[in-house]
């Protein structure tokens, strides 16, 4: 089931950040909710009292935040969504072997 293996990265994720005493996740799944790549994932953020002077400020730092460490962020080629062809539900599950096997 997805929704339970998003639920174990999610705890894997977290268990990496042992002196962390919250998290926020941040689940974004559609160009509405700011999905920068077509497909859903969850940013998992440690947190720890007082590591913010404002505790919103988080929603803004996810937001921004990419995987490259460079200021001019990362560029994807992502394909418009009237030229993206559907997936099949044995695409999905294949994908997403592949990244419970990664």
């Amino acid at each position: 089931d997805e929704g339970a293996d998003l639920a174990r990265t999610i705890r894997a994720a977290q268990r990496l950040h042992p002196d962390a005493t919250a998290f926020n996740v941040a689940l974004k799944d559609g160009a509405a909710a700011g999905q920068p790549v077509p497909h859903a994932h969850a940013h998992v953020v440690p947190r720890r009292p007082g590591d913010l002077p404002d505790n919103d400020l988080i929603y803004g730092l996810v937001d921004a935040w990419h995987p490259v460490d460079t200021a001019e962020g990362v560029t994807l080629d992502v394909p418009a969504d009237d030229t993206r062809k559907p997936r099949t539900p044995d695409d999905m599950a294949a994908e997403a072997a592949r990244y419970r096997a990664a």
